[in-house]
């Protein structure tokens, strides 16, 4: 099955574009990871100041941001993994 799905993998994609969707994919979980931090900012600090009980502006001024960082924060360290496994593939195979 595995063997089945790769030879369809092959198939539509050769082995450099597969290669370069690997190499780019970490880099761009890492830009998509700061974008989407600093749009959940904006967007607490617009909800905060749009709030009228004071409760609530504290909420979306400190739990709104730690929560977006959180994420934020996991999601650019997968994209630091997916580079060093494809920096850990490269090498590999650069060696005799």
């Amino acid at each position: 099955m595995n063997e089945q799905f790769n030879s369809k993998l092959n198939a539509l994609f050769s082995a450099r574009t597969l290669d370069l969707i690997a190499k780019y994919l970490g880099r761009v979980l890492q830009l998509f990871a700061v974008i989407f931090f600093l749009i959940s900012i904006v967007f607490c600090l617009v909800m905060a100041f749009s709030s009228e009980f004071l409760l609530m502006l504290a909420l979306w001024l400190i739990v709104g941001p730690l929560i977006s960082l959180f994420w934020s924060l996991l999601l650019y360290a997968f994209g630091q993994v997916v580079n060093d496994i494809h920096e850990i593939k490269e090498h590999s195979t650069r060696q005799p």
